[in-house]
């Protein structure tokens, strides 16, 4: 099992999907990554914390996560700094107390 983010938009039946990672990604690349970076919010996106992302949450979760792009891209992976290139402007578009966050 991987982990996705879903972001609910107001006004709209279907959340906007992502995939972030699968479930070997997460524990071999993102886990320790997060640890050498120091990211504390990033381990808790797929360990079912954020469920629903609280909103003053959000501004750290997308430093954290643009940092994490930052080393993704010094290290090669490739693909996950394409998912963050998706992932990063979607969540800087999130209107607070409209849109709603979830990683699953």
């Amino acid at each position: 099992m991987g982990v996705q983010l879903f972001i609910h938009r107001k006004n709209t039946p279907e959340p906007d999907y992502y995939s972030v990672t699968g479930a070997a990604g997460w524990r071999a690349i993102w886990l320790p990554a997060a640890n050498e970076l120091s990211l504390n919010l990033v381990p808790h996106l797929g360990d079912g914390a954020f469920s629903e992302l609280p909103p003053e949450y959000l501004p750290q979760v997308i430093i954290q996560l643009g940092r994490l792009r930052d080393w993704m891209a010094d290290q090669g992976h490739d693909l996950y700094v394409e998912h963050l290139d998706r992932i990063l402007p979607a969540l800087a578009a999130v209107i607070p107390g409209e849109d709603k966050v979830s990683f699953g």
